[in-house]
């Protein structure tokens, strides 16, 4: 098999970073090109069509902070100005915000290439695959033209998701980069560009508070392993990044984490222990949408029964069981 996947490679190794980034920007806009002029829909009416705070006709801080903090998401200020900035440029023409959201999408796959590629090039295993900038683009090439991204990158108002992947991807990249950075200085300016990016994936949506995780996550797994990192793990950095992680929690939920998770629940017709469950099957659905995106099982909106126990139904204890044993033989 990686023989094969060898093989493969071989015709992207006569290309160059720049040769390999023109093709995925026009793979990608080739993809995405007959979904310009599709309308706004669902929650893109309530932040967008009806959202007054983002009409901007000047830019001034009181016309930006109000698009930011008042519009109907005030968590997300980041991604709520650039819902303004695009009224500000072309009103509510539906082509324009998605151009936008597929130059976001296209850098945050030229982004995730390079992370990648430089991932393969430190790991201990990199002659296996032969090619790391051909790996690195294959793997940047399936995730820009996914069909399971189509929501994302077509669905206007879910340019928060759009945006949180870029900053995070961006915040991750400068890390890596700090950690493999030959003189102190060096490291330095990439943490620093870290912490800004870090913020701004914040400022687009919370499930960006998870990068300290997956940092250190990424330090167990492939830093401590790799020949060229020479220096121990910034442990003030790491410290840092979960400190921050965690205001940011005690902050978007007013210092009340419990509370505020289980209020969500108060109207709707499940429980937060009926969902947890649920989600087991919903991430092996995904999982297998991942690997086998036949038209006829992508939808918009995907019927799940609740889960009301482990035996209720009874996929709900298989698939508790397969995503235990997947994270026990990762972990060995």
């Amino acid at each position: 098999m990686l023989q094969g996947l060898r093989n493969m490679l071989k015709p992207l190794k006569q290309l160059n970073t720049r040769h390999l980034v023109v093709l995925l920007v026009l793979w990608t806009a080739c993809v995405y090109a007959n979904s310009l002029n599709a309308p706004f829909y669902l929650d893109d009416e309530v932040n967008i069509l009806e959202n007054p705070f983002i009409r901007l006709t000047d830019i001034s801080l009181d016309t930006v902070s109000q698009a930011a903090f008042n519009s109907p998401c005030p968590n997300r200020p980041v991604a709520n100005v650039t819902f303004g900035l695009n009224y500000w440029l072309k009103g509510y023409n539906p082509a324009a915000y998605r151009i936008v959201n597929i130059v976001f999408h296209v850098i945050t796959g030229i982004l995730l290439y390079l992370f990648v590629e430089t991932t393969i090039r430190i790991s201990r295993e990199k002659g296996r695959y032969g090619s790391a900038q051909g790996l690195a683009f294959l793997t940047a090439l399936i995730w820009l033209v996914h069909p399971l991204q189509t929501e994302t990158v077509t669905y206007i108002v879910q340019r928060m998701n759009i945006m949180t992947a870029m900053f995070t991807m961006a915040a991750w990249l400068c890390y890596l980069r700090g950690r493999l950075a030959s003189t102190r200085p060096a490291a330095w300016a990439w943490f620093s560009g870290m912490i800004p990016a870090w913020g701004l994936a914040l400022g687009c949506k919370e499930i960006a508070v998870a990068l300290p995780g997956m940092i250190l996550l990424y330090e167990w797994i492939i830093l401590r392993n790799a020949p060229e990192v020479r220096t121990r793990a910034p442990f003030w950095m790491l410290a840092t990044t979960v400190a921050v992680a965690g205001v940011a929690v005690l902050i978007y939920t007013d210092f009340s984490p419990l509370r505020a998770i289980l209020s969500g629940y108060n109207h709707r017709d499940f429980t937060a222990i009926e969902r947890l469950l649920t989600q087991s099957r919903v991430i092996l659905y995904y999982i297998s949408l991942m690997i086998y995106p036949h038209p006829s099982r992508l939808n918009l909106v995907h019927e799940m029964t609740v889960s009301h126990s482990l035996f209720d139904p009874p996929t709900t204890l298989i698939a508790t069981g397969a995503i235990f044993a997947a994270v026990f033989w990762a972990v060995r």
